[in-house]
């Protein structure tokens, strides 16, 4: 099942294990959504003045497939702009949803802002009639209700305060309010969306991200780990060693290592990466944060050293660099207190060389649902495959799909597919749009196709090097769907977890995620799980 965003009249109420729980629907839940997908129509002006980037630390609430979930955030981006009047705006005030900015203002060494403030309009057809909607960032409290639910209302009181300290730091005055979305519902008040931040703690940022001289050179490299292999970037200055994209989620980002006369190439551990991004949510500096797994005696996680340097193995001749077996590489959300939001391990860089143009493989169904009038969609899974006819590793920035609707390529459009900025009809491996698009490590993905109307449906890939195209079979979508009882089903030998961004998740908390199984002969399947 897919998730929806959703809104209410009167309360939402939030149980101890993360159930949402609506009392009166006030428009139709996939209107809603899509409407705060999009958020088209823009209110604020951008502020003129000093900007200054923020890292934050917070706990975090945001709402997918009707759940409410919330976990600890750090390392999400903000931004304070502040005018030479005493004016400011708060740019990304909230975590995990993107709005406009927020304004206030600065005296006496505290930053205020009066709220609500309307971020966002949105205008959306229910049931024949056109309705338009503010959009605001409002502060909330929490109020406890019987059998253990608890909800946040906005209070009267919608001043909020944060200490401004010398190094430039905001913390809440009062960390037990809540900065987050609500929609303002005219007579119902304004009803909160379940995105919202609380203890709240902005810090200056001031990590760089490595400087690489625009003379040098790269060649292209296999990385090879515990995941599907992909291609990263190596280039030599002397004793320095650039890598691009030794993180396959951060493809533009770099590390720098020196080169010793023993063959060995030692990293700086902790370096930054620069802004990993989506359509709406996730928006973190993140660092290359390589270190050790060991168990305690109950079985919990313990982290090596995070700070110490960490050394690769270069074998000139071979063109091959290779980690430490023990080794485990994270994209953290913290250079030093690891957070994690992807890893691998058995991680090693085999020269590539230059790319060929080669025919793709054909793409492999997993699942297909045919299109569902009451939910609006039809969901396909599938794998694309990463080696191509000439038995080596395909280049995943020229490597697409498409879907054929009738024969001919479905062009996908941002009036259908409100989280898309352009239409497209190639669809890149790897893109992913949090809302329709899903992509996944090892050539997974989640597909979900708005066309009620069809008589076939089919999938190809594409690949194009240097202008030339080669294109897969066509594999078409069977519409019968045939349940193996569990009982007859081969037994598990792997499982993953993936949040609705598709970042790997090694310990699932509470919240939605997606948990793709593989069985022993070779089936591989995906569906969404609660952890509570």
């Amino acid at each position: 099942m897919k998730r929806f965003f959703t809104a209410f009249i009167g309360v939402t109420l939030l149980s101890t294990a993360g159930a949402t729980v609506s009392v009166t629907d006030v428009v139709s839940q996939s209107n809603i959504s899509t409407a705060l997908k999009a958020m088209p129509q823009q209110v604020s002006a951008p502020l003129q003045g000093e900007t200054v980037d923020l890292s934050r630390k917070c706990h975090s609430y945001f709402s997918v497939n009707g759940f409410v979930a919330d976990q600890d955030n750090c390392g999400s981006v903000a931004q304070l702009v502040k005018a030479e009047n005493g004016e400011c705006q708060l740019v990304y005030p909230v975590a995990e949803m993107s709005t406009d900015p927020i304004s206030g203002t600065i005296a006496d060494d505290k930053v205020t802002f009066t709220l609500p403030q309307v971020v966002r309009q949105v205008t959306i057809e229910d049931e024949g009639e056109t309705v338009t909607y503010d959009i605001v960032v409002a502060a909330f409290t929490k109020q406890l209700l019987d059998e253990g639910y608890e909800t946040w209302l906005a209070p009267d009181n919608q001043t909020v305060t944060f200490n401004l300290g010398a190094d430039g730091s905001l913390t809440a005055s009062n960390p037990d309010v809540m900065i987050g979305v609500g929609i303002d519902m005219d007579e119902y008040g304004i009803q909160w969306t379940g995105f919202g931040d609380i203890n709240i703690e902005m810090s200056p940022m001031t990590a760089k991200t490595v400087e690489v001289p625009a003379s040098l050179a790269v060649e292209n490299y296999v990385v090879s780990s515990t995941d599907s292999p992909y291609i990263a970037q190596v280039g030599f200055d002397g004793n320095d060693v650039y890598i691009k994209g030794l993180i396959s989620v951060m493809p533009e980002s770099w590390i720098k290592g020196t080169l010793g006369e023993d063959g060995k190439v030692t990293f700086a551990n902790g370096q930054y990466l620069g802004i990993a991004r989506s359509a709406t949510v996730y928006r973190n500096y993140t660092y290359c944060v390589v270190t050790t797994e060991d168990f305690d005696e109950n079985w919990n996680i313990v982290y090596g050293d995070t700070e110490a340097p960490f050394v690769v193995d270069y074998d000139s001749e071979a063109k091959t660099f290779t980690f430490q077996p023990e080794d485990y590489i994270y994209m953290s959300l913290d250079p030093k207190d690891l957070v994690s939001r992807s890893f691998t391990n058995f991680v090693s860089l085999e020269y590539r060389g230059i790319f060929e143009p080669t025919t793709p493989p054909d793409p492999v169904v997993d699942y297909f649902e045919p299109y569902n009038p009451e939910e609006g969609y039809a969901e396909l899974d599938f794998t694309m495959p990463d080696y191509g006819a000439d038995d080596k590793v395909l280049d995943y920035n020229n490597y697409y799909y498409n879907i054929l609707v009738d024969g001919k390529p479905y062009e996908f459009t941002p009036e259908v597919y409100s989280s898309i900025s352009a239409p497209m009809t190639d669809v890149p491996y790897s893109f992913t749009d949090n809302d329709d698009i899903y992509s996944y490590s090892e050539g997974y993905h989640i597909i979900y196709l708005r066309i009620p109307e069809y008589k076939s449906l089919a999938i190809q890939s594409v690949y194009t090097i240097d202008g030339v195209t080669h294109k897969s079979a066509v594999v078409t979508l069977d519409e019968s769907s045939i349940d193996t009882p569990a009982a007859e089903l081969s037994p598990v030998v792997s499982e993953q977890y993936f949040d609705l961004s598709g970042r790997t998740v090694a310990n699932p908390s509470t919240g939605l995620y997606i948990r793709r199984v593989t069985r022993a002969d070779g089936t591989v399947s995906a569906s969404k799980v609660v952890v509570k």
